[in-house]
């Protein structure tokens, strides 16, 4: 239960703080406001960086986790956290409670640098 309903609420945050979905949540740009000078307030640096371990997590994850080309036959027993196979139960033995950890830190990644990140900029 945890691991189906918190990896739908990154990808809920990741777009609410976008201001719209993307077909893929590696299209979302997290890092270039970090690689582009100016394009953050001093104070949203500071904060960012006392987060830097949220952005770093959500880099690895999400490729990780929302991989959704993995083969192997239905039924199959895959223990890695995958959103395809958790939420379309193609598969068994993702349901651990490492994944479910890592899912619940997933989202409060996301809740913690998506704003600053992400969200549409006041000209």
């Amino acid at each position: 239960m945890t691991i189906c309903g918190t990896l739908p609420l990154v990808e809920g945050t990741l777009a609410a703080a976008y201001g719209k979905w993307q077909n893929n949540v590696g299209e979302y740009p997290l890092t270039d406001r970090l690689k582009t000078h100016g394009a953050l307030t001093s104070e949203e640096e500071a904060e960012l960086l006392m987060n830097a371990s949220a952005i770093h997590m959500l880099e690895a994850a999400l490729p990780d986790v929302w991989r959704r080309r993995t083969r192997h036959r239905p039924g199959a027993v895959v223990v890695e956290l995958r959103r395809h196979l958790a939420l379309h139960g193609t598969a068994s033995g993702w349901d651990t409670r490492e994944n479910a950890v890592r899912s619940v830190l997933l989202l409060a990644a996301a809740a913690r640098v998506a704003a600053p990140l992400l969200a549409p900029r006041q000209s």
